[in-house]
């Protein structure tokens, strides 16, 4: 069977995208259509494509989208999987279906569209047709589409109604596929659950409190399961049994007690989805990576000793970063072969100001236990402070806001459709030398980024020279690669240096303690009650330090506002520091990366919810003057 995917009769293909540098996970731009739990799921996608004229049918016709006519990909998904009323094959589906806004999506495209057709589901394939409207109902030309993409064929399973347990005593037993269990307290698994032999689905969560550390026997022998939920649970073991449910496709045992696993959870081969997150586990069984189908697993917030390598080859593995080393090699690949000279970045350069640091904590007696952590984790940061004054900014000056000043060679950062990118900051090297000693000497650093809403793709660009720099224009006609900026640059903010102590972030070290402070995980790894309390005085007596030392040493200007832009400083966040997305995104430890720009929500800048923008890089291939791996993450409350 010839597989096609045309618009307007053109025939574009199909093809698989990465996701890195993306919100999407991995695996979700693939083309790919397989039966789960008895429904279908559908994903197709394009090749980067050129929207021609012949394509459209017309209905970008508007110059609008003259610049928008190249695409990443056209990408139809079930994001709700297809239930087949029938559970039958030679069935047809129309769209839009549902009703609510969800369907067969379609995104990509310049234009808000929906499929409006049939999907003629077939054993072994899909056929695929209708058109592409306008999403606003608009009076635009449809475009016709038509898709034929085969699949491996498998049992389809009919539509099936959820039941709640007084609903399902209701019902007669053997017609109870699915059960929803969200309230009531249980201090041995309901008996009664047991009861429906040919149940497929459960589901325990919400305000349902399982309060027993294991499921009986008898609960192995519903073997028509092919979905197990419990979430918020206290479940400890799973039984030796669970190889009893042949048909078992998602185990999910959430924020529960697991410590250990048995081997034979490996015979489950059609599970694809497993879901262990928040548990107490140590260790995995040797071969669970071998399960055929198992696609994703969610191990992320346990307690892991030892993993085997065979969880290399599952697709999607959600892992704390610091777990993931025990199976894979997480050093990062530097040009750089050596080692990182920790004393460009620490205290040690500054005596003064370590003494300084060091009366002030001892005068906190809350933090002298956390006197040497504080010292060793904090540096001196420089800040951007805006030159408000100085109206008149020369060529090569530094800079943040309005365009930039490139070599004359050099041309402006733009996507695949020649829609710039946001310039942020131009820093002259030779402006901040005498501040710090890891950038270059002379010279000048650019910053970009795509969007500020995910920050996905930055661009940091060094010029060794700021001789013969030929400033940018932006007019009303410059397109972005965010069209909010279209028309509304920002304007140009001239900036002088400061430096001052930046202090490290304590904020939720429970949970990242470990990661930020490697030399002192000792500290985070008891997980009582006390300790817990602990942790929030400390952030308590940490916010009393900030006071203290808000003030910058040995300035003549005074006072600092440390809500600036800044270059190696600590960065409030509320989960993973940008260091710790970086090295996840990358490789390394977090502490190998440093912030090389820190953007704040000042002046006309604004993140989010008056958030930050921080572009990060690795020590190593700072020494070597090489940008091109640039991290760049957002935060917001």
């Amino acid at each position: 069977m010839k597989e096609y995917f045309k618009i307007n009769n053109i025939d574009v293909g199909f093809a698989n995208h990465p996701t890195v540098g993306t919100i999407f996970t991995k695996g979700a731009l693939n083309t790919e259509i397989f039966v789960r739990k008895g429904k279908l799921r559908i994903s197709l996608l394009t090749p980067s494509l050129t929207i021609t004229d012949q394509m459209h049918n017309g209905m970008l016709s508007d110059p609008y989208f003259d610049n928008l006519r190249h695409i990443d990909y056209l990408r139809m998904v079930t994001y709700y999987d297809l239930e087949v009323e029938s559970g039958a094959y030679n069935t047809q589906i129309v769209c839009p279906y549902g009703n609510n806004a969800t369907g067969f999506e379609t995104y990509g495209f310049p234009e808000p569209i929906r499929f409006h057709g049939t999907i003629d589901i077939q054993e072994g394939y899909v056929a695929i047709k209708g058109e592409f409207r306008n999403s606003y109902g608009d009076e635009k030309p449809s475009i016709p589409v038509e898709v034929i993409k085969s699949f491996e064929p498998k049992k389809l399973l009919p539509k099936r109604g959820k039941y709640t347990l007084d609903q399902a005593r209701e019902k007669d037993p053997e017609e109870v596929y699915a059960l929803h269990i969200g309230k009531g307290t249980f201090k041995e698994f309901p008996e009664e659950v047991l009861g429906y032999k040919n149940l497929e689905s459960l589901w325990v969560g919400g305000q349902a409190q399982f309060d027993f550390k294991i499921l009986p026997d008898a609960f192995f022998e519903l073997k028509e399961l092919h979905t197990i939920q419990f979430y918020n649970n206290t479940i400890g073991e799973v039984s030796e049994k669970i190889e009893q449910l042949s048909k078992l496709e998602e185990l999910i045992i959430r924020s529960g007690n697991l410590v250990t696993l048995p081997d034979n959870i490996c015979e489950l081969e059609q599970l694809s989805n497993i879901n262990f997150e928040y548990n107490q586990l140590t260790s995995l069984p040797e071969n669970i990576g071998l399960l055929p189908n198992l696609k994703e697993l969610n191990i992320v917030g346990n307690r892991f000793k030892e993993l085997p390598k065979s969880l290399n080859n599952i697709f999607s593995v959600k892992i704390d970063r610091k777990h993931r080393k025990l199976y894979q090699d997480t050093n990062y690949k530097s040009k750089n072969p050596n080692g990182i000279d920790e004393a460009l970045y620490d205290l040690s350069r500054y005596p003064n100001e370590k003494q300084y640091l060091e009366k002030i904590i001892l005068d906190i007696p809350e933090l002298v236990s956390f006197k040497d952590l504080i010292l060793e984790y904090s540096s001196i940061a420089t800040y951007l402070i805006p030159d408000i004054a100085r109206k008149e900014i020369t060529i090569g000056a530094s800079k943040v806001g309005g365009t930039p000043d490139l070599p004359k060679e050099w041309e402006h950062p733009t996507n695949k459709n020649g829609n710039f990118y946001i310039f942020h900051a131009q820093i002259n090297c030779e402006e901040a030398a005498s501040f710090q000693s890891y950038l270059p000497r002379k010279g000048m650093l650019y910053f970009f980024v795509n969007d500020e809403e995910y920050a996905q793709h930055p661009i940091v660009l060094y010029a060794e020279s700021d001789q013969e720099l030929v400033s940018t224009s932006y007019d009303q006609d410059t397109k972005f690669t965010d069209s909010d900026f279209d028309g509304n640059p920002r304007n140009a903010v001239a900036l002088k240096f400061q430096n001052a102590i930046s202090i490290p972030n304590v904020y939720n070290s429970m949970n990242h303690g470990e990661e930020r402070f490697p030399k002192y995980a000792f500290l985070f790894q008891d997980d009582s009650d006390e300790a817990y309390d602990r942790m929030e005085l400390l952030e308590e007596y940490i916010e009393q330090l900030e006071d203290k030392i808000n003030t910058p040493l040995a300035f003549d200007n005074g006072h600092i506002q440390l809500a600036s832009h800044s270059i190696h400083s600590s960065v409030f966040t509320q989960h993973e520091s940008p260091q710790e997305i970086a090295a996840a995104k990358f490789g390394g430890e977090p502490s190998e990366w440093m912030v090389l720009l820190n953007m704040e929500s000042v002046g006309e800048f604004s993140f989010w919810d008056a958030g930050t923008l921080t572009y990060c890089i690795h020590k190593k291939d700072l020494a070597i003057q090489n940008f091109s791996n640039i991290s760049s993450s957002i935060e917001s409350s």
